[in-house]
């Protein structure tokens, strides 16, 4: 187990997605990222290439020749040029004119496949009905429940309006655990929940109560108590006077706070994600228990134009609103996100590379 939670810059809730990154691009060349049999035999295979030091870097390899892969002279998991799109499952409904399409050709295409898969509307995240991965193939399903991830965090506030960002909980597989033990992840990283399966997505989100004190509020306390016994200061009474215009100004922040926060993190996975391909947040979606401050065009706008210029899907749900296998997967109840507050939760493209991938 990691130390006890404590508050952090902001920045540190994305070196701790530099480090589950890391993580797993070194697991996902010794695992099996589905649960598939096919899947666990073509990893066994790609293991043993890259041990013997056989492995491709399939972006500067050369397709096969199309004659080759159709002789069957090679093992279709040997090569990911001569595996066909249909072996890893891949359900994207595309319109191709060929009728081989290669796994090596997923990665180099680009936004002609991989990447564009998620913007087709049977990708479409939805948390109402219970689809936060609703993926199919080895690239982005993570079936086997051995690569994904659900970092918690809570925004904080400090003295003279500050705001901070606190990791809470990181919430991943026993393997996952042991490949990231003796690394700084901040907070508490807990694996084998009974009530969490984090495994098959990769989540971050950010627990945010308008209502919470700042940590020099007890002044505020304190002058109730004083005036409860007919007792006044007028030091006290300065100070506290300071203390509610620091309330109001913190509030005021946090919509530009949290836009950032979403257009770092979109920003840092796109270029330091698991896979090269990777298109950053693929949701963002905010979930509040009778939040009229979550609701507001004060928050909502920036988030919802931020959302809107990086072709990120925006979702607005109610805590009762969910799913109950996504409250249990996310952690989503009354004590993490109590009456008056909201939670956003980004929804990280769970893309991985398949074989060696430089």
């Amino acid at each position: 187990m990691m130390p006890s939670s404590r508050s952090v810059p902001s920045s540190h809730a994305r070196k701790t997605l530099h480090i589950l990154a890391s993580s797993i691009k070194e697991l996902a060349k010794e695992l099996p990222s589905a649960a598939t049999a096919d899947c666990k035999r073509f990893k066994q295979e790609q293991l043993l290439l890259y041990l013997q030091g056989n492995h491709v870097d399939v972006f500067s390899g050369e397709p096969l020749p199309e004659e080759l892969v159709e002789s069957n002279a090679l093992n279709s998991f040997s090569h990911l040029g001569a595996m066909s799109k249909d072996l890893i499952e891949c359900d994207f409904d595309a319109h191709q004119g060929r009728t081989f399409v290669s796994v090596q050709e997923l990665h180099t295409m680009g936004d002609d496949w991989c990447g564009s898969c998620p913007s087709s509307a049977s990708k479409k995240i939805d948390l109402a009905n219970g689809f936060l991965n609703p993926y199919g193939c080895w690239r982005r399903s993570h079936s086997s429940g051995h690569l994904g991830f659900l970092l918690t965090s809570e925004l904080r506030f400090a003295a003279r309006g500050e705001l901070l960002l606190r990791n809470s909980q990181t919430f991943v597989s026993q393997t996952f655990a042991a490949q990231t033990h003796g690394q700084d992840l901040g907070g508490v990283l807990t694996w084998d929940s009974g009530q969490l399966d984090p495994g098959t997505s990769m989540v971050q989100i950010i627990h945010v109560n308008v209502n919470q004190k700042s940590e020099n509020d007890e002044l505020i306390e304190i002058e109730g108590l004083l005036g409860q016994q007919l007792l006044r200061s007028k030091r006290v009474k300065k100070r506290t006077n300071n203390r509610r215009m620091d309330y109001t100004l913190r509030n005021q922040k946090i919509p530009s706070f949290v836009e950032e926060e979403i257009r770092k993190t979109h920003n840092r996975w796109q270029l330091d994600g698991p896979s090269v391909n990777s298109k950053g947040l693929l949701a963002v979606a905010i979930v509040q228990n009778n939040s009229p401050y979550a609701e507001s065009p004060t928050f909502q706008n920036p988030i919802r134009t931020l959302c809107a210029e990086h072709n990120i899907q925006h979702i607005n749900h109610t805590l009762q609103e969910l799913n109950d296998h996504i409250k249990k997967h996310l952690l989503l109840n009354e004590h993490s996100v109590p009456e008056g507050s909201f939670s956003v939760v980004m929804v990280l493209d769970p893309l991985i590379d398949l074989g060696e991938v430089k």
